[in-house]
């Protein structure tokens, strides 16, 4: 199919999918706007609560059916096809809500389908179901048990605005929960209604194809707050799972928590993924350290969850030798570029205004904002104020870090001060292992992965990959949001005690 065909098979109409169905919310309306610029067709309209509740019910309803695992995976392979042949259609629909560009694009989009079908695989095969079988003993106190895992229930799933694919309606979120055999509404980002329109179509038009009940997937639109709030509160909801900031991930945490029947919320929060680069690593890797940091936490003009926020140089000349060389890379680098959408870019000026009027704060290269878009920040603090000041301690979300200079003792004492996070990275060389060594011990304690010599922006897809931490950095540190083991999150255990085999389920 041409690109020109693909536009046309796959033009987002301004309908929420529910149950398989296009259906036109009856509340308010609204429309994305383009990053730097205006409003976008099509127009869409919020659903209403009755609405929210006909989706959830049909999900009920998909989820009280008898367990196919199988079909589960057939519609994810099915859906990853879908979405392969409609790159085009996809990958331009993202980019006119997003301004993150083709290249950035087809690569999330191939990461996306990816996942579908890793997914779909785990659905067949059921590799991380913990499966564990017990014979029966002697004596009554030691009865046969056969250990499965069996799936929550029906999900909700918070698009993100920053992965708008890979993040999104047909994202790891919503491939984990359908994997499990479980039902999933998604609610789509407001900023990107149509990408998710068209993802949504696809991914329910896989579900239709498996000859799985309607219910088993939708995706509903809203302009604000109150449907997803609703979503968290249904009674017919078993777990939510969100990317996002660390205001609305525990917004969604309270009120999950705070229902008549609490259920977890697996969400993925902000973070300060600090770096930490050692003295002779900063000596013989200065031009590999600049190009490094820099390339790092301006991709994507710095609108990732695994952004380096905090840079910690050594002292001494070549520490200062590395932030010369990133401050001269800024100077030459291209125009103000908008981000994701205006709530990023106010969130993002006034962070980097309330940190550089801290004491011992500098901004070395201030965040000049040319109409919608916004040039790369850099500040410089002194140890003492890294270390006072907590807000110097958070993350400010877009093209912004924070450099410090520090003794390997005050590098230290910034570690143990940071709050936990998805990441931490550190640079050293072979000589320098025991000061690694040190760091990673310290920083394994509070983060989920700890990069040698590398960067923790790009993180791989497999089934080695923790993407997650503790709290701030998210609400389940038992979990992981990226790789095969995301699945575990909507899966629970179940034992079946004294069961003959052809008396279990086809599932377990």
């Amino acid at each position: 199919m041409s690109n020109t065909e693909q536009q046309t098979a796959h033009r987002p109409t301004g309908v929420s999918v529910l149950a398989g169905v296009d259906v036109t919310g009856k509340g308010d309306t609204f429309a994305a706007t383009a990053p730097g610029g205006g409003p976008l067709e099509p127009t869409y309209r919020s659903i209403t609560p009755a609405q929210l509740d006909e989706a959830v019910a049909a999900a009920v309803q998909a989820r009280r059916a008898p367990i196919d695992l199988a079909a589960f995976g057939a519609a994810l392979d099915a859906a990853a096809d879908a979405l392969e042949e409609a790159a085009d259609a996809v990958v331009a629909t993202a980019d006119a809500e997003t301004a993150l560009g083709e290249t950035r694009l087809r690569g999330e989009h191939a990461r996306t389908v990816a996942q579908l079908r890793m997914m779909a695989e785990e659905a067949r095969t059921g590799s991380r179901r913990d499966v564990v079988d017990d014979p029966a003993g002697d004596g009554p106190a030691a009865p046969a048990l056969h250990r499965t895992s069996v799936p929550l229930g029906v999900v909700g799933v918070f698009a993100a605005s920053n992965f708008p694919l890979a993040f999104g309606v047909a994202g790891t979120d919503t491939a984990a929960a359908l994997a499990a055999g479980c039902p999933v509404v998604a609610k789509a980002h407001p900023a990107q209604p149509a990408t998710a329109e068209l993802c949504g179509r696809l991914v329910a038009a896989g579900v239709a194809a498996a000859g799985l009940p309607p219910g088993t997937f939708s995706v509903v639109h809203e302009s604000g707050y109150e449907v997803g709030q609703a979503l968290v509160q249904h009674d017919g909801i078993d777990a939510i799972a969100f990317t996002g900031s660390l205001r609305a991930g525990r917004t969604l945490f309270d009120l999950a928590a705070d229902r008549p029947r609490p259920i977890p919320v697996y969400a993925e929060m902000g973070s300060l993924n600090p770096l930490f680069v050692s003295r002779r690593a900063a000596a013989e890797r200065t031009d590999a350290l600049v190009e490094g940091i820099i390339d790092s936490y301006l991709l994507g003009e710095g609108q990732f969850c695994t952004k380096p926020g905090l840079i910690v140089l050594p002292d001494g000349p070549d520490g200062q030798a590395v932030l010369d060389g990133v401050v001269a890379a800024l100077a030459e680098r291209a125009p103000a570029h908008p981000l994701l959408h205006a709530g990023i870019t106010s969130g993002f000026t006034a962070g980097v205004a309330d940190a550089s009027a801290l004491p011992g704060v500098t901004a070395v290269h201030a965040p000049a904002v040319d109409g919608a878009g916004c040039q790369a920040a850099l500040l410089q603090a002194t140890p003492e104020a890294v270390l006072e000041e907590e807000a110097l301690r958070r993350e400010i979300f877009g093209p912004v870090t924070l450099a410090v200079r520090a003794s390997d003792e005050q590098a230290r004492d910034i570690a143990d001060a940071l709050e936990p996070a998805l990441t931490a990275s550190l640079h050293f060389t072979d000589d320098e292992t025991g000061w690694a060594r040190s760091l990673a011990d310290l920083l394994a304690r509070k983060v989920g992965r700890i990069i040698a010599n590398g960067y923790p922006t790009g993180v791989r897809v497999s089934p080695a990959q923790h993407h997650g931490g503790p709290y701030p950095a998210t609400t389940s540190p038992l979990h992981t949001s990226v790789g095969l083991a995301a699945v575990d999150r909507f899966r629970r255990p179940v034992a079946f005690q004294s069961f003959p085999d052809r008396a279990l389920p086809s599932w377990a």
